[in-house]
């Protein structure tokens, strides 16, 4: 079975097999890491947090997989009986934890769509793989609450090997708090960030987008056509290796220093190109070591 089907309760037989006989929460849970890969899971509207001994990790994550390329698709109407179109802005599909600062999702390989995350995630994959989030939102989550020296405190953490990308299309970030809103966790920190359209609108943090690099590696943020609005940092961009910014609008923004470029001579070049500055407080626009 390559398509399943979620709701908050189940209907029908409870297998998941299609609307009328969908599964509910804590099956969905139970039945992703097991899922082969290429599988969908279409969820319907309401709030998913798990919370049976068969669902929740002993690291205290509720969703995980390690399964190749699966989707999760979010969006649909909880009375929905037949396949229909995904309609996120009416029907929220909420992806969270009991407590709502721990992790709810590990990710080997999995593509998001019209998802409502209210707890951090952890992405992680080998190498040669794209994950992509399309339209979803990450909204009041207060990572910092779940700091610890190993994992950080990121909204999304990743764990990447070289040749793997991360790709935004659309997404929101909402009022969000944490040591790094996006980040790599050490030690694998290669690999691409790439956010098209996204809106990032209240959050906080002390470096919202941190980018070690390592020596001659091919780190990549790349950030086109996103909006900056009324976040606050200490440091707004700090990297070690190649940053993107294609025509992308800050407004009222906050932070003691915008750019902080650590790069060595062996590390990526940076490139702003066609961006626009309204109304922010920065302490200082750069700095740097070249």
């Amino acid at each position: 079975v390559l398509n399943y089907y979620v709701k908050t309760e189940r209907w029908g037989a409870g297998d998941g097999s299609s609307w009328e006989d969908a599964m509910n929460g804590d099956d969905f849970a139970v039945y992703l890491p097991l899922a082969p890969d290429g599988a969908t899971f279409y969820v319907a509207e309401g709030e998913y947090m798990p919370d049976s001994e068969y669902s929740k990790q002993s690291d205290g994550v509720y969703f995980t997989t390690d399964a190749i390329n699966v989707s999760i698709v979010g969006g649909f109407s909880t009375d929905i009986k037949r396949d229909t179109l995904s309609d996120p802005q009416k029907y929220e599909t909420i992806l969270r934890s009991v407590e709502k600062a721990e992790r709810c999702f590990v990710s080997n390989s999995t593509n998001f769509y019209s998802i409502v995350f209210e707890s951090p995630l952890l992405v992680r994959f080998p190498g040669n793989k794209t994950v992509t989030f399309d339209k979803c939102t990450f909204r009041e989550i207060d990572a910092a609450r779940y700091y610890t020296p190993s994992t950080g405190s990121s909204i999304v953490g990743h764990y990447q090997t070289p040749e793997s990308i991360i790709e935004f299309r659309e997404c929101q970030f909402l009022n969000n708090k944490s040591t790094l809103l996006q980040g790599y966790q050490t030690p694998y920190n290669v690999g691409v960030d790439k956010y098209y359209g996204c809106s990032f609108v209240g959050n906080e943090a002390d470096i919202l987008f941190y980018l070690p690099g390592l020596s001659g590696s091919s780190d990549l943020y790349e950030f086109e056509n996103c909006t900056f609005t009324k976040n606050k940092a200490k440091q707004y961009f700090s990297f070690q290796g190649g940053l993107r910014l294609y025509n992308n609008s800050f407004f009222n923004n906050e932070a003691k220093t915008f750019l902080s470029d650590n790069s060595s001579d062996s590390s990526e070049s940076s490139t702003l190109v066609g961006n626009v500055f309204l109304k922010n407080i920065f302490t200082s626009f750069f700095e740097g070591t070249r």
